[in-house]
């Protein structure tokens, strides 16, 4: 992380005022580079969103990148961010009854470890599972619930009765950036690389090769770009079949490219036929990593 990102943001907001809202510009010298005495023209990217600004540098010498939110300047017709009103998971947790934390691991591939870093446990109350959301320092922002298969459902009460048609509930009880990212478990050789998926249980996954993170839903904001970009350097968009297959709309993962691309060294975009949590790790080193 850039450690002299506030001495500078004042500069980077001024120029960044010429570039129109949506669009990229080389013209801005590096003021980081600047400061040295190093000058070289076309090497400092700034795009410029309704919501603030993404920069980026790309002499090896420097490699400054960051994200500055918008307040200090005026953007037209900016709609204010309403103010963030916590949801709070309020059901009782338990472990996980043996049947379920064995159908995890024969399902998606996941060991004890996995489930136990991750924290993941069984609200009885609704019969779904609950997961916690994770900042990457590890403090917890929330909680995601997940249906459970049908093999497990009771329908024994009305709360459980209530959620049968949500896939998941978000429950966000901090104003963090809105990415969650599993416990570390194991590492297989991509260290370098972090993975982008929707799903909680498709990243813990993931997480067995490298760093991952999750969504927890489907778009990618300029606030997760700009918190991505000054954590690592290549990115993989893995995205799920509903999101490109659907041949009146673009691809999200290409549309989050055209976006965002320009401030990570690597930004690639894999079309996946399955979600990672269901695929083997054949399937994940081919689809994913294009081993």
């Amino acid at each position: 992380m850039n450690k002299d990102c506030k001495r500078y943001e004042a500069v980077i907001k001024l120029d960044a005022l010429d570039v129109a809202v949506g669009e990229t510009t080389r013209n801005i010298t590096c003021p980081f580079c600047a400061a040295r005495g190093d000058i070289k023209p076309g090497t400092f990217a700034v795009t410029r969103s309704d919501t603030g600004v993404l920069y980026h540098c790309w002499r090896a010498s420097c490699e400054a990148k960051g994200f500055i939110p918008s307040s200090g300047y005026t953007l037209a017709d900016r709609p204010d961010k309403a103010e963030f009103a916590p949801k709070y998971f309020q059901h009782p947790l338990r472990e996980l009854p043996v049947k379920l934390r064995m159908w995890l691991k024969d399902m998606y591939n996941l060991t004890d470890e996995d489930i136990r870093a991750n924290e993941i446990k069984y609200s009885y109350t609704e019969n779904r599972l609950a997961l916690p959301i994770t900042t990457i320092d590890g403090w917890k922002a929330g909680i995601i619930t997940k249906r459970l298969p049908e093999q497990f459902l009771t329908l024994d009460t009305d709360i459980e009765r209530y959620n049968m048609g949500r896939k998941s509930i978000v429950y966000w009880e901090s104003d963090a950036v809105r990415l969650d990212f599993p416990s570390n478990v194991t590492r297989r050789g991509y260290p370098d690389t972090v993975v982008l998926v929707e799903d909680k249980l498709s990243a813990i996954r993931l997480r067995q090769f490298g760093p991952a993170v999750s969504l927890c839903g489907s778009y990618l904001t300029d606030e997760m770009a700009g918190f991505l970009a000054v954590h690592y350097r290549h990115l993989i968009h893995a995205t799920d079949a509903d999101t490109w297959q659907n041949a009146d709309k673009p691809s999200l993962g290409l549309r989050h490219y055209h976006q965002y691309g320009l401030f990570f060294q690597s930004f690639t975009v894999r079309h996946i036929s399955k979600d990672p949590k269901d695929m083997t790790d054949l399937e994940i080193r081919q689809e994913i990593f294009g081993d």
